[in-house]
């Protein structure tokens, strides 16, 4: 835990920032830019009680990527990670073998979450 710091309530699903469409990425040192994968934006919520996965518009998709949520499991107390849910066939993300998947009902076994983020952590 961080010193003098006040333990908080696991927040709820937070509503993510969404990227805005322009013709050129932005120059300069100050500017941080990451992989656009095609896949599912979604918040894996990692705490005691278990994981859960919400889209990016908050729908519970738990039991739909209930592989991916299973296989988090890493040494905090809470946190929230901030990802996308993609499918690699021939070394890139294909969003239409991820409707795929889903479609079947495989339980995504061969999707995996690449995170672009901690948005909220706990302590340690």
């Amino acid at each position: 835990m961080i010193q003098a710091a006040k333990p908080s309530e696991m927040p709820g699903f937070i509503a993510p920032q969404l990227a805005a469409s322009r013709t050129k990425a932005p120059a300069g040192d100050q500017w941080l830019h990451e992989i656009k994968y095609d896949g599912y934006r979604v918040q894996l919520h990692v705490n005691k009680q278990g994981r859960t996965i919400f889209t990016r518009n908050g729908l519970d998709w738990t039991r739909r990527f209930s592989v991916i949520a299973g296989a988090f499991d890493i040494p905090v107390e809470r946190a929230i990670l901030d990802g996308e849910i993609v499918v690699i066939k021939d070394g890139r993300a294909s969003f239409s073998e991820l409707q795929a998947e889903l479609a079947e009902a495989t339980r995504t076994t061969c999707c995996s979450m690449r995170s672009t983020s901690c948005t909220w952590r706990a302590s340690i």
